[in-house]
């Protein structure tokens, strides 16, 4: 069974790649090398407090064309967009 990954239409408004980010950019880089590493991408913190495995919007579209899973999923499952629910 290939489900499609789920991603938000948009960044939420604390997204690890802006500024508003809840953790230090040194922290939100050894994030987002881990899920680079890993073939993997980063669980938006929206959807974790939701207990949900939604992709962060930003990593996605970041990541999308060079992380070697993400193109995988583009060619054989794709995404399924979820609505971010947030102001």
């Amino acid at each position: 069974m290939d489900e499609k990954v789920r991603m938000y239409d948009r960044p939420c408004k604390d997204c690890l790649f802006s500024k508003n980010r809840l953790v230090t950019t040194e922290r939100a880089a050894e994030l987002i090398n881990e899920a680079l590493r890993n073939n993997s991408f980063f669980v938006c913190h929206h959807a974790t407090l939701n207990g949900e495995n939604i992709a962060c919007h930003a990593f996605i579209q970041h990541f999308r064309q060079t992380n070697p899973a993400l193109r995988w999923v583009d060619l054989n499952q794709g995404f399924e967009i979820i609505p971010m629910d947030q102001d």
